[in-house]
């Protein structure tokens, strides 16, 4: 029975009671939660990753046009967190020296 319900689509009712229940719980997701795992299926999955790509590109359009619109965010969709932006520490001195050195002998 574990088998057949976790093969069940996420949409499905009883997913979604279980689902519910574990956040009643305060169950939160792992960090390498699956969206298969969350509350949308893999339909409105799609959707929001079309919707985030057609904003991107109207993004993009503007800005070649010289506009200056604000970046778009993505969908939040449950069980999937968001990425985390990486930080660069700065180029000391010395470090940079190196990198200039390197890029001349290229």
């Amino acid at each position: 029975m574990r088998i057949e319900i976790e093969h069940l689509p996420p949409e499905s009712p009883t997913k979604t009671a279980m689902r519910l229940s574990a956040e009643a719980e305060g169950a939160q997701a792992d960090e390498d939660s699956e969206p298969a795992d969350a509350p949308w299926s893999a339909l409105e999955m799609l959707v929001a990753g079309l919707r985030d790509d057609v904003r991107e590109g109207t993004y993009v359009l503007q800005k070649a046009n010289g506009g200056k619109p604000d970046k778009p965010k993505p969908i939040e969709r449950p069980g999937v967190r968001a990425k985390k932006k990486t930080k660069f520490a700065p180029v000391s001195g010395a470090n940079a020296e190196h990198l200039f050195r390197r890029l001349q002998a290229t």
